[in-house]
């Protein structure tokens, strides 16, 4: 029997040796534990059921100053976020209620040594020994730079939206169509103006080719100046075409064109203002009308007529100018309103000139002057000059003249004449009035109609 006893006590474990092993193993897997949270860039702590930390690894103090030392034995809140609080109160409390809690995610903020917060974002999840929850192992992964960059990245974009916007709005505030098209002649951005005239929507409009809303005729047009700007790189201010809206209207446009450039300096596309001149071709079309009007009836005319510019500078001369005076108005035309003025007559012709020059009200000034013939001789003309004004400012100024020499001399002959007349008149009634008989004149009635003084 005893030696089956002792064969039987052979067989017992050896409590000691298990325990040692046990022992060992706890060792080993808590220096394992140690290595990792150690060269962990996180900061690991672990805390028991008092909310006292019991662990802290190393890199607390490069993050939060602290020395992990001093964390051990201290309360897990005490460098907390007064409005974090209660996610890390509330998280305590799960984690040690329910061994089966998961994984605890958040973001909070921990005073560092100098008294400045600090962003983390956290992770929580209880340590359990035979389903029991014997601690929480908390890591806190600083984020403090990224929620920093974050900031800076909404109030960039803020800042440039609400830019954005500020530019949106004077770009569809324009009376002017703003666009932007590829190298292709792609519509790729445009203002409400651009949609608004062609009659297109946004997302009709977005993509479309300068060959949809582009008059046909002028296509090749549109293409050069385009190509111009492409192959020089200069902008071209001012270019007319014709566009053709959705419902067919042809809708007369002037457009500036300049270069798009990427950052490294490639060319990408082209961008411009387009004006609608609808209304400036009518008016000029109207002009054009007037001033074929006024050319025929100043062709006509018997009168010079001269157009001079606020400089005295003569604009326009007609042909009358060639039978009045012997010149040709293209001699004339640069010359001054001035040039042919007889002296004597030249101060108080600058004087009208001045006064039509300088005052939009006044009214159409009347004179006389002496202009030299090509002969050398001096003609005399009656002249009218009127300002041409344009929005309320004088352009330039009219004169209308005349040529009244041969009634001035009619006019001359005519009061030679009656002096002639007077005199020998003059002489007639002292030869009868010195007569010692009377005279007299009586008409087939009898009346006296004429008598010298003797007669009375």
């Amino acid at each position: 029997m005893k030696a089956n006893v002792k064969q039987n006590k052979s067989k017992l474990p050896d409590k000691p040796e298990t325990i040692r092993k046990l022992e060992r193993k706890l060792q080993a897997e808590g220096q394992l534990f140690q290595a990792i949270a150690q060269q962990s860039s996180d900061i690991i702590l672990l805390v028991n059921r008092e909310a006292v930390v019991i662990y802290e690894n190393d890199a607390v103090e490069r993050i939060l100053g602290f020395k992990a030392e001093e964390r051990i034995g201290s309360k897990v809140f005490d460098h907390i976020h007064p409005d974090d609080l209660s996610f890390i109160t509330d998280t305590f409390n799960l984690l040690f209620s329910d061994e089966n809690a998961p994984v605890q995610r958040s973001e909070v903020r921990v005073r560092d040594i100098e008294g400045n917060w600090r962003v983390f974002e956290i992770g929580a999840s209880n340590l359990k020994q035979k389903d029991f929850a014997e601690a929480i192992v908390v890591n806190l992964r600083d984020i403090t730079e990224r929620k920093c960059a974050e900031k800076a990245l909404r109030e960039s974009e803020a800042r440039h939206h609400e830019r954005e916007e500020r530019y949106r709005s004077i770009l569809d505030n324009m009376e002017e169509a703003y666009y932007e098209i590829d190298l292709k002649g792609n519509m790729t951005f445009f203002n409400t103006m651009a949609v608004r005239k062609l009659g297109y929507t946004e997302n009709e409009m977005i993509g479309m080719n300068f060959r949809r809303y582009v008059e046909k005729d002028s296509h090749q047009k549109v293409f050069d100046a385009f190509h111009k700007v492409f192959l020089t790189g200069e902008s071209i201010q001012r270019v007319d075409w014709e566009l053709v809206s959705k419902t067919g209207e042809k809708i007369p446009v002037e457009s500036s064109i300049s270069l798009m450039r990427d950052p490294q300096g490639n060319p990408v596309g082209f961008r411009g203002i387009t004006r609608d001149i609808t209304e400036s071709k009518r008016a000029d079309e109207k002009l054009r009308r007037e001033e074929q009007r006024f050319r025929a009836l100043a062709e006509q005319s018997a009168d010079i007529i001269v157009i001079v510019n606020r400089k005295g500078i003569i604009t326009y001369e007609n042909k009358a100018i060639e039978r009045v005076l012997g010149y040709k108005p293209k001699e004339r035309i640069g010359g001054g309103l001035f040039d042919l003025v007889h002296p004597d007559d030249l101060k108080h012709l600058t004087e009208m000139a001045i006064k039509i020059a300088k005052d939009v009200n006044a009214p159409h000034l009347r004179s006389e002057m002496r202009l030299r013939h090509r002969d050398g001789d001096w003609r005399i003309f009656e002249v009218t000059g009127s300002s041409l004004i344009d929005n309320g400012k004088i352009e330039a100024g009219i004169v209308n003249l005349r040529d009244i020499t041969k009634r001035k001399q009619a006019e001359d002959a005519l009061r030679t004449s009656e002096m002639r007349h007077r005199e020998r008149e003059e002489r007639y009634r002292n030869i009868l009035d010195n007569m010692e008989e009377a005279y007299y004149e009586v008409d087939l009635k009898g009346n006296l109609t004429f008598f010298n003084a003797a007669a009375v």
